[in-house]
């Protein structure tokens, strides 16, 4: 069944968006790793640079994706506390507040991100010569994103989780 609701349309878009910057940012990070490789095996003039435009890649991977994945309950979890609830109503509260505490963390770090932009912190990553401030940008947005997600996740399933939805696949982006 296809979600045709103005919130099923913006987590489409907001997906494909998402996933198009991971794409982005995996290639960053092969090409950061290729660059190693190749100057290490073939005695190439050493470039600084390609481990950490290589590990930075990773990061901002990781941020930018996390919303996507906390959204569809991809991200890594501990289901300790629901393992050992019997009762459905209990699971879906611990699910319930645990989305809460993801949003609330999520603003927190996104406004620190931005306060980290506005503060004026100066200087470059070491050998990349790249201004801090894209990063900072990059994490408030990560973290933004992961709000937007799981809030667009709450509202279209109005609150509710059930036990099905563990194992429900993944939308098609």
């Amino acid at each position: 069944m296809q979600n045709t609701t103005i919130i099923g349309r913006v987590r489409r878009v907001l997906s494909r968006v998402e996933v198009a910057l991971g794409v982005v940012m995996m290639v960053v990070v092969v090409v950061g790793v290729a660059l190693q490789v190749l100057q290490r095996y073939l005695h190439l003039t050493t470039v600084g640079w390609s481990g950490e435009v290589a590990m930075m890649g990773l990061v901002v991977l990781s941020l930018f994706l996390a919303g996507y994945l906390a959204a569809r309950d991809q991200h890594i979890t501990l289901e300790f506390i629901d393992g050992l609830l019997r009762r459905p109503r209990a699971i879906e509260a611990v699910w319930f507040v645990s989305r809460l505490i993801v949003i609330v963390v999520a603003a927190a770090f996104a406004f620190a991100g931005i306060q980290m932009v506005d503060s004026g912190v100066s200087g470059n990553l070491s050998s990349v010569a790249v201004p801090k401030a894209p990063f900072f940008i990059a994490t408030a947005a990560g973290f933004l994103l992961v709000v937007v997600d799981v809030v667009l996740d709450l509202v279209e399933r109005r609150g509710r989780f059930t036990p099905a939805d563990r194992s429900a696949t993944p939308a098609v982006v």
